[in-house]
């Protein structure tokens, strides 16, 4: 009788240790599952945020917002050049703000998946991740603001000089700016990094 007690103890113990582990998978497995569902979500909201940004129309609304938020409440005048041009800094600075929060969620997210799934290699595709784009995007950022100086300062240059502020112009917008589908390189270097990241992480959600 107390071999069989001592049996049937064993055989609950083991079952109950089958039904823990089989629990952790489960839990493990919901835990991966949720931490894809959120990476997917916030690298397509970065990716958007970085859409509009790149679409150069500001409305006079978003000036307006950005002007008083940069500028302690004060009402613009549009018809003063300074105010405008003021204005239209203030809502580049602020779409540009609203990428960087963005993209920090998304690095929360993603870093606690690659921990999850033990693969610190997942977010790397064609051997960049999401932050070489964003340095890419304010590496040319900076460049368009040393070339709007360049150009007030240099009203009266000559005609090869002009040339050379178009052409540098030219190279910067192809970053900065939206452009036809087909001709938007940046754009559709982006996208295929989202349909990449969406592809490895289909096996997790399921």
């Amino acid at each position: 009788m107390d071999s069989l007690s001592t049996l049937i103890s064993i055989g609950t113990f083991i079952l109950v240790l089958i039904g823990l582990n089989t629990w952790r998978k489960q839990l493990k497995g919901e835990n991966t599952y949720k931490l894809s569902l959120d990476v997917l979500r916030e690298l397509k909201l970065t990716l958007v945020a970085i859409d509009e940004y790149r679409y150069v129309f500001y409305p006079a609304d978003e000036m307006y917002y950005a002007f008083k938020k940069y500028n302690n409440d004060k009402i613009p005048d549009f018809m003063n050049g300074s105010d405008k041009k003021t204005a239209y800094k203030c809502a580049e600075i602020e779409r540009w703000n609203k990428i960087i929060e963005q993209f920090n969620i998304y690095t929360s997210c993603m870093l606690k998946l690659a921990v999850s799934i033990n693969n610190y290699a997942i977010d790397l595709v064609n051997g960049k991740r999401l932050k070489d784009y964003l340095i890419e995007l304010s590496r040319n950022r900076s460049k368009k603001e040393l070339a709007d100086d360049e150009r007030e300062e240099l009203q009266f240059i000559n005609k090869d000089e002009r040339n050379r502020l178009k052409d540098e112009y030219l190279e910067i917008n192809k970053i900065l700016s939206k452009r036809s589908k087909d001709e938007d390189i940046f754009g559709q270097t982006i996208d295929q990094y989202f349909e990449e990241i969406n592809r490895r992480l289909r096996k997790y959600i399921k």
